[in-house]
């Protein structure tokens, strides 16, 4: 199974260009990011249109929003909600062949990384922290976990600045200490 994922920033503004990308890649699944939109007002005719008719989405006006696009059919779909909020951040879809596909939009956090001075970096942390105790509970078999994970290197970023300003050390002084995995 090939699966995408893209930051769409508005479903409905980029259709034409999602519907080209659909055309030329050899994918299965595209999940898509940040779609803009109520879920009445997703494209799924067009999606469907154009031989993607099995469809998760889960959005809200303006802000946020996750989906999950597929050729073939969706066994069961489901989300959760994360920091006590209904922001349309996450959306879970097991395909006909029982593999589990977590699609996530996490919070980006502000530029300020200061929990006290900005409430979006304390819901970015409060979301990841939920994601890890999830996931540490609930092992995962046969499962994958997309999405907009608000870049791994802004997070370190916010997190090298947020730790030199308690222990009142340059970030350059804290590089040694991280690594990062990918996979």
């Amino acid at each position: 199974m090939k699966i995408a994922t893209w930051n769409i920033n508005s479903v409905r503004l980029r259709l034409e260009t999602v519907l080209v990308f659909l055309q030329q890649a050899d994918i299965d699944v595209l999940c898509l990011q940040e779609t803009k939109t109520q879920d009445m007002h997703f494209p799924a005719e067009a999606f469907a249109a154009a031989g993607w008719p099995h469809q998760a989405i889960r959005g809200e006006k303006s802000y946020n929003g996750v989906a999950i696009i597929a050729r073939q059919p969706l066994a069961k779909i489901d989300h959760m909600e994360w920091t006590g909020k209904s922001d349309c951040r996450h959306i879970w879809a097991m395909t006909n062949d029982g593999i589990g596909i977590h699609n996530f939009y996490v919070p980006a956090g502000g530029d300020v990384p200061d929990i006290e001075a900005n409430p979006k970096f304390a819901h970015k942390l409060q979301f990841i922290d939920e994601m890890t105790s999830h996931f540490s509970a609930n092992q995962p078999k046969a499962e994958i976990l997309v999405g907009d994970l608000y870049q791994l290197s802004k997070l370190t970023l916010n997190w090298l600045l947020f730790l030199s300003r308690i222990l009142s050390i340059s970030a350059n002084q804290l590089t040694p200490f991280l690594s990062v995995r990918s996979i």
